[in-house]
């Protein structure tokens, strides 16, 4: 990590997560900002797949089955495992 901090850290137990923005002043001293945004879930990387689905995905299949709707948006960098995380390998 070249001494730097990590750009993101996701929070699961109370859903903020926080973007880390290295800058640099006009007077050249280095500064980091910190934007916290809380959602109702946040996954670290840490964090597997079947408790992203356990605690995201699972509540809202009984109602599917019963004629409800659900979305579930995924967000991420192409390449992140966000297919995979919804769909399994095959997916």
């Amino acid at each position: 990590s070249r001494g730097q901090p990590d750009i993101i850290d996701a929070e699961k137990d109370n859903g903020w997560v926080t973007v880390v923005e290295p800058r640099t002043r006009v007077d050249l001293t280095k500064e980091v900002c910190e934007h916290p945004f809380r959602f109702d879930d946040a996954f670290p990387d840490t964090c597997g797949n079947a408790s992203v689905y356990a605690s995201s995905v699972a509540k809202l299949i009984p109602g599917v089955f019963t004629g409800g709707r659900s979305t579930v948006f995924a967000f991420g960098q192409t390449g992140s495992g966000k297919t995979h995380t919804l769909m399994g390998p095959n997916g």
